[in-house]
């Protein structure tokens, strides 16, 4: 009985790491915009939240990393690079205008702080999984 307990509260701890890694990833990618010297994000019209694609990505991580899913990592780079795939087709000018050259800046940073911060937010599913796993053993 205790160990089923013990699964239930390492399951219940993994979840929640990978839930909760939310925060610390929002608090990177604004760190890291920061330093970046980008704008701020401002709120528009997405076709799905930033921060539901984060849970997503951090659930699919979560349950992936628990279930012992052969190829497991393969899959989230497989996510990983089509979710950027989306992000590449920017338009990048050539231009040598000044204000171009500044939004084409802009938007290779943005890449750079969307893909660091995938990672990380991938990395927080990871971590709850392994903790969420260690009570099945």
């Amino acid at each position: 009985m205790l160990d089923s307990v013990m699964s239930a509260l390492l399951f219940i701890l993994g979840l929640a790491v990978a839930l909760l890694g939310h925060f610390p990833v929002e608090w990177f990618v604004h760190w890291l915009r920061h330093k970046s010297d980008l704008p701020p994000r401002e709120p528009r019209k997405l076709a799905v939240p930033v921060p539901i694609v984060g849970a997503f990505e951090r659930l699919l991580a979560f349950f992936l990393v628990y279930l012992n899913v052969e190829g497991t990592y393969a899959i989230l780079i497989a996510w990983m690079a089509a979710k950027l795939a989306f992000t590449w087709h920017r338009p990048i000018s050539d231009s040598s205008d000044e204000l171009a050259v500044e939004a084409d800046r802009e938007i290779r940073a943005g890449i750079l702080v969307a893909l660091m911060g995938g990672i990380v937010s991938l990395t927080f599913g990871v971590l709850g999984g392994v903790i969420g796993r260690s009570g099945l053993q």
